[in-house]
């Protein structure tokens, strides 16, 4: 695929190491100080920390590899397993547990007791980077692109990363294009410090090649690294060459600046052109509240096309007209699970909001993904200013396209600063805004302390002083209210008012607090409960409305009017809260199900549990899972299920296990966990097992928690709750008491073991490419056929492939007989190719057949994927038959797929098949030109007398690429409640306003007469054939007229119904391969019609011309209107 598409070797590589676990290469130098890590690292991580831990590892001895990608001085930013085996053994040698490969908090705090250090007076240091003494030095920054191959119409091309180093302030940077390309190849250039775009897009000038970027205003002290960032033309020129250079920085004051002009690796474009993406507001979204916690201030959709794409960044401009420092704490959710993406925690001074998605967000091609944004609103805000996000730039969203692996294009028009584009959001408030913030309807603990009943933000335009704070508290227990009721300022911990015990009803708070000007307070109502309340209990509270006493402006030194200065000016309710006790509920989860793996898989998923803490926080302390088997000899779980691990999403939880015990009781025990469950939230951990290559085929294991709990404490399953106390327990909803509560006791969920995979092919359902139809001589790539590959029980990949290219589905050995038809075939999934880009040349063989050979087609396991068979088509001048028949068989030899423990030769054929093919595609039958046969409406619907009575009315079209003829049309007519008699009809050509010559009305043996409600047909054939010339059309409509007719009695209604029909039930489409067809005077005449007679007969003009002597002449078959639906009514009532 890459190497189709045009890839230079060194992306070639790359791409090749990346697969393999060594990541991609980068320019930059190998010295090693300090590494500043901020986030985890592992399988599939990219970046310059990754980077900056390979180089730590190399030059602490503990190399990624001994030579090539990973080796000392060729690092990469890619963490593969070369850098996971390296980061274990230094982990190992540091006593880092577990030694599992994965870079989180407890490396991160071990490298830097050893190793980490940090430049001295606040200057930044990078790794190789010198910094001078005195001015600024511009380098070349590590992870600078290497030359490589990009796509039209990509977004966010990083064209040169350099580091200024030093001291000053930069306010002008000069990058100039060069190389053997145009400056139309971009659209925009920015510059980027990160993540973060410093300037807007610049057009790249058309006589100096130069992009200016000005007014920078950037301090440098110490290291700062920037890039040149562009977003590619469209209409890039393939085969152009592009780089930049720096070639001016201008820094305040005589500051000196050495480096330059300094060159980035040049960028060759290729004919292909990037996927995209677009972006779309949605939703409708409330206007929220001055201080409001979380509001909803965004909620866009992104749609993937062309090829899936992987989101990385996205950056929200601000543009509403409240203060930037109004706006923190944003947060980006998926809309369809609510899951955290990514944080910021403001708008920054380019206006922007920047979110960085350490997970690559994924969106398949075809697919699209809504997201909601959130955010705090600070007590500074002012009543009807404004909240504005929306995508300013192109490059502010930077997904990569899987297939290209560079930045789609970004389509940004229906989320832009258009006012109809983006959600403008008007904030509400007044003198004082009172904003609740939960908790939500919910649970909390029995005996309890400090728990959360009422959450609110208090935010004042002016300077006041709270006197008096009300509040109901609601108790349906027959018990005392709650105690140590209080109201505590969030942000500081303090105690604003109270406590007070035993609180229900009304209670009243005469602490005086404060709140400034501008300042939005977050307060909280918290109490304790005791161990009285039983699990139905409920606790409720409302802040009551102010009095006239109970808030003064200190401003003015008078009371606030409740009415017109506080919103809302009556009681704010909070949810109902259920008292319950700390609780573990436990479960099967619906993931993974009952599956199928061959031996020797690794991480097979076997079991999933569902913890749900109910009415607390609770943490997981020890999980023991036992294996249940099917052998019916030896027992052979611990032999054949070797290592066990458990994850929490993609996070391996504990260290890995092996099972323990006796025959009939392997188990094993995950202990010292720390898996913390928020109070009413589910995790789900799933058990991974590896499958040793060993496994006896047939066998069936499963995983369970044997017992979770007895009545009084957990037995397989140990937990405590926020107080260290250990919970209750349930398994699905019921509490835990009798011996045997298991989760997957019945083997609800079990994994069998398989030698190896199978592969089913079948030919795949019609659709409108794959239908037998005509197909026209002269195209490129035309679909004949689509075959489904099914994968069971492992991944395969595809290598070789055989195909039969005959005028049949019958096995033969004779030559080619399609050879001057097809002369080339292309293998697609979807629009990607499969195998070659430039196809697969159709040569005259003895047997019909293709071999393709060299493919790495991957179908993964128990998935089904379409392979579509293309071709170029042969013009008639070049030698293709018109009427050629044209089948695709795929045989059953010459075909191999592979996968970990299989290599398959052998098919399983979804219908079996005697003739040598597992599947066949439908017919095409070759034409140099094609007819379309439309239905218009007639020119009344009345049911008038039958005098020159307009029934029918059609336009046929020939295709451009050549003209058409037609010689004959058949109609079937049906008469309601009345009668005609010796019914003639005619054809007019309406659009040149001419009557047509019918030489023949078939059956002609007996007058035509409608009656009795029976359907009665008729083909018209003319006495010279109709020639419509290419890309033209001509409409056309048939009338009767009978001798006599019969309307029915009084009040009636009289229906005469017509279609186009299609007599010649044949399956091809043709007249014995493109016949002749006798159209003049008395020709085709018989007594009866069936499936002999040809009701719509046309030409394709691939000979001299519509002669009848010519062999060019089709039937109707395959021309989709036949029979007409719907059809045409005329209708009378007497």
């Amino acid at each position: 695929m890459i190497q189709s598409f045009g890839a230079d070797a060194a992306t070639i590589a790359n791409v090749q190491s990346a697969l393999s676990g060594g990541g991609t290469v980068s320019g930059g130098t190998t010295g090693v100080t300090a590494c500043s890590f901020t986030k985890d690292l592992t399988l599939g991580s990219t970046g310059d920390d990754v980077k900056c831990l390979q180089q730590y590892l190399n030059a602490a001895g503990y190399p990624v590899a001994s030579t090539g990608v990973g080796s000392a001085g060729s690092e990469s930013t890619y963490f593969g397993t070369l850098t996971q085996s390296a980061l274990a053994k230094w982990q190992a040698a540091m006593s880092v547990s577990p030694t599992a490969g994965y870079f989180g908090s407890l490396s991160r705090a071990k490298y830097a007791s050893v190793a980490g250090t940090t430049g001295t007076g606040g200057t930044t240091t990078v790794p190789g980077v010198s910094v001078p003494a005195t001015g600024l030095a511009v380098s070349v920054a590590s992870g600078n692109p290497v030359g490589t191959t990009i796509p039209k119409g990509g977004t966010g091309v990083t064209y040169l990363k350099f580091n200024i180093a030093g001291t000053g302030t930069v306010q002008t940077i000069v990058v100039k294009r060069t190389g053997a390309g145009a400056t139309t190849d971009f659209s925009s250039v920015y510059l980027y410090e990160g993540g973060t775009r410093l300037t807007s897009g610049r057009s790249v000038n058309s006589s100096s090649h130069e992009v200016t970027f000005t007014s920078l205003a950037l301090a440098v002290s110490g290291v700062r690294t920037f890039s040149v960032v562009a977003d590619m033309s469209a209409t890039a020129a393939a085969a152009d060459n592009n780089a930049f250079q720096v070639t001016s920085v201008t820094a305040d004051g005589s500051v000196t600046v050495s480096g330059l002009p300094l060159a980035g690796n040049e960028m060759a474009i290729s004919g292909a052109s990037a996927g995209s993406v677009t972006l779309t507001k949605t939703g409708s979204l409330a206007n929220p509240n001055i201080g409001q916690l979380a509001a909803h201030v965004s909620q866009f959709r992104i749609t993937a096309a062309s090829e899936n794409v992987s989101v990385s960044r996205i950056s929200l401009f601000s543009g509403g007209t409240t203060s930037k420092s109004n706006l923190s704490n944003f947060v980006l959710k998926e809309y369809a699970t609510g899951n955290t993406l990514a944080t910021a925690t403001g708008v920054n001074a380019k206006d922007l909001v920047v979110f960085e998605l350490a997970t690559p967000y994924q969106i398949l091609r075809g697919e699209n993904k809504s997201f909601n944004v959130y955010a705090d609103i600070g007590g500074g805000a002012k009543r009807t200013e404004t909240i504005k996000l929306y995508i300013d730039e192109t490059t502010d969203v930077f997904a990569i396209g899987q297939q290209y692996g560079q930045g789609v294009t970004v389509t940004r028009t229906a989320f832009d600063s258009d006012a109809d584009s983006h959600h403008e959001l008007t904030l509400q408030g007044a003198t004082v805004t009172i904003t609740f913030n939960g908790p939500n309807t919910g649970d909390i603990r029995k005996n309890g302390k400090d728990l959360s009943l009422f959450d609110f933000n208090l935010a004042s335009a002016n300077n006041i002083e709270i006197r008096n704070l009300r509040f109901t508290i609601t108790a349906s227990t027959t018990v005392n209210g709650p105690d140590d009721l209080k109201v505590v300022d969030v942000d500081s911990g303090l105690t604003v008012a109270g406590p007070k015990d035993d609180a229900s009803g009304t209670v009243v708070f005469t602490d005086v607090f404060n709140v400034n000007a501008g300042q939005s307070r977050h307060l909280r109502v918290t109490a304790d409960t005791d161990t009285n309340y039983v699990g139905t209990d409920t606790l409720r509270a409302q802040l009551t409305a102010f009095g006239a006493s109970d808030i003064k402006n200190l401003d003015n030194n008078q009371f606030l009017t409740v009415a017109s200065e506080v919103s809302p000016s009556g009681t704010v309710s909070g949810n109902t809260l259920t008292v319950k006790a700390p609780t573990l509920n436990v479960g099967l989860s619906g993931t993974p199900v009952s599956d199928v793996f061959i031996k020797g898989t690794p991480a097979v998923p076997f079991l999933g549990l569902s913890l749900q803490a109910i009415a607390d926080d609770i943490k997981v302390t020890t999980i023991k899972l036992t294996s249940s088997g099917s052998s019916s000899t030896t027992p052979t779980d611990k032999d054949e299920l070797t290592a066990i691990k458990l994850y929490d999403g993609t996070t391996q939880v504990g260290t890995v296990k092996s099972l323990t015990g006796t025959a009939d009781n392997y188990n094993a025990t995950f202990d010292n966990l720390t898996l913390l469950i928020p109070k009413g939230t589910t995790k789900v951990i799933t058990a991974k097992v590896d499958v040793s290559s060993a496994a006896t085929a047939g066998n069936a294991y499963s995983l369970l928690v044997a017992d979770v709990a007895s009545a009084t404490a957990g037995v397989d399953i140990i937990a405590v709750d926020s107080e260290g106390n250990e919970p209750g327990y349930q398994v699905n909803g019921t509490t835990t008491g009798a011996a045997g509560d298991s989760v997957n006791g019945a083997d609800t969920v079990q994994i069998t073991v398989r030698g190896g995979g199978t592969m089913d092919i079948a030919v795949a359902p019609d659709d409108s490419e794959t239908k037998a139809g005509i197909i026209l001589a002269g195209s490129s790539n035309v679909v004949l056929a689509k075959f489904n590959f099914t994968a069971n029980n492992e991944a395969l990949t595809v290598k070789k492939l055989r195909f039969d290219m005959d005028t049949n589905t019958a096995s033969d050995a004779t030559a080619s007989e399609l050879a001057d038809e097809i002369t080339k075939i292309y293998l697609f999934e979807g629009t990607t190719v499969v195998g070659s880009a430039t196809g697969y040349p159709f040569t005259t063989t003895a047997d019909d057949n293709i071999s393709i050979e060299g493919l790495a087609w991957l179908v993964p396991k128990d998935t089904t994927k379409t392979l579509t068979v293309k071709a170029d088509l042969s013009t008639v001048a070049n030698g293709a038959d018109t009427g050629s028949e044209a089948y695709v068989n795929l045989q059953k030899v010459g075909f191999q797929a592979d996968g970990s423990a299989t290599s398959i030769t052998a098919f399983n054929v979804a219908t079996p098949a005697t003739n040598g093919y597992v599947a066949s595609g439908k017919q095409k039958v070759v034409y140099k030109t094609k007819p379309t046969v439309s239905r218009t409406d007639v020119a009344s619907s009345l049911l008038n007398a039958p005098t020159d009575l307009e029934v029918a009315r059609f336009t046929i079209a020939a295709d451009a690429k050549e003209q058409i003829g037609w010689a004959a049309i058949g109609i079937e007519m049906t008469l309601l409640n009345a009668s005609f008699s010796d019914v003639a009809l005619s054809v007019r050509d309406i659009t040149n306003g001419l009557d047509l010559t019918v030489t023949t009305q078939a059956p002609n043996t007996t007058v035509l007469d409608l009656t009795a409600d029976t359907a009665k047909s008729a083909i018209l054939i003319l006495s010279a054939p109709e020639q419509i010339s290419a890309g033209s059309s001509r409409t056309y409509a048939i009338k009767i007229s009978a001798t006599a007719a019969q309307f029915g009695t009084s009040g009636e209604t009289e229906t005469l119904t017509s279609r186009l029909v299609l007599h010649n039930d044949s399956t091809t489409a043709n007249l014995a391969n493109a016949a002749t067809f006798s159209f003049g005077a008395g020709a085709r005449v018989d007594a009866t019609l069936n499936s002999a007679d040809n009701a719509f007969v046309w030409t394709d003009f691939s000979l001299s011309g519509a002669e009848d002597a010519d062999a060019d002449w089709a039937n109707g078959v395959y021309i989709d209107t036949f029979p007409s639906t719907p059809t045409w009514n005329l209708t009378r009532t007497n």
